[in-house]
């Protein structure tokens, strides 16, 4: 009940606070709980703050950089790859997106990401758990990034060498998506950027980097899944 608020300092706003929670349950509880009736739900018993509205935003581009500047775009595997071609790498990704639907004050956002194809593997580690952190893509280009016209190797430094904007944990047998919560970096720097394009880099950093174990995760990605920014907004 919106009259309930406040914090109490004093016996007198103690007793007022207890008569507030009191009426609430008179007024309000029994109405909810009987939704049927025919009397409405009293005005007085809503709060007054509206939900998060959600836009749910598919990335416009996406892509791997590997540790010898490789680029390989739409696909977005990230960790360590022993004796590939030509040689051990590490994958980092990147993930674009458009904000010029958003509207609102942006409130939260998560990364929500297929882990792999069918029939593929999702863990691609021995270890019990592996961490996938995304960080501000801050020295490249967006346009020279996706189209990798710049300089591969500075490219795959940068996308895991800025502010982290979140992580999440990954173990063994994930579900076929996995969500990225973004912590306050992440939502300031889309908040600063909410009418145009942002971009983030994700790579794996708990990595042993073997020479004959793999740690890899999003393997055998591609555009055709789920790459996803599920935004919450005040609008």
């Amino acid at each position: 009940m919106p009259g309930c608020a406040g914090s109490v300092g004093s016996l007198t706003q103690l007793t007022n606070c207890v008569d507030c929670i009191a009426r609430f349950k008179a007024d309000c509880a029994d109405a909810a709980a009987i939704p049927g009736l025919a009397t409405p739900y009293p005005a007085k018993c809503n709060a007054g703050s509206k939900p998060p509205t959600l836009f749910t935003l598919n990335a416009v581009a996406s892509g791997t950089y590997t540790t010898n500047g490789l680029h390989f775009p739409d696909v977005y595997a990230a960790g360590w790859y022993a004796n590939s071609e030509p040689g051990d790498v590490e994958a980092r990704n990147y993930f674009v997106f458009d904000l010029s639907s958003v509207t609102g004050t942006v409130l939260s956002e998560s990364l929500r990401l297929s882990t792999a194809p069918p029939g593929f593997v999702r863990y691609g580690s021995d270890d019990p758990s592996e961490t996938f952190t995304l960080f501000a893509v801050s020295s490249t280009p967006i346009a020279t990034l996706t189209a990798g016209t710049g300089n591969g190797v500075s490219a795959f430094t940068d996308l895991g060498a800025g502010s982290s904007y979140g992580s999440r944990v990954v173990t063994p047998n994930p579900g076929a998506t996995i969500d990225v919560s973004f912590n306050g970096t992440g939502v300031a720097y889309l908040q600063s950027n909410s009418n145009g394009l942002v971009v983030m880099g994700g790579a794996v950093t708990t990595l042993a980097k073997g020479l004959t174990d793999n740690e890899f995760l999003f393997n055998s990605t591609n555009a055709t899944l789920t790459r996803q920014l599920v935004v919450a907004t005040t609008a």
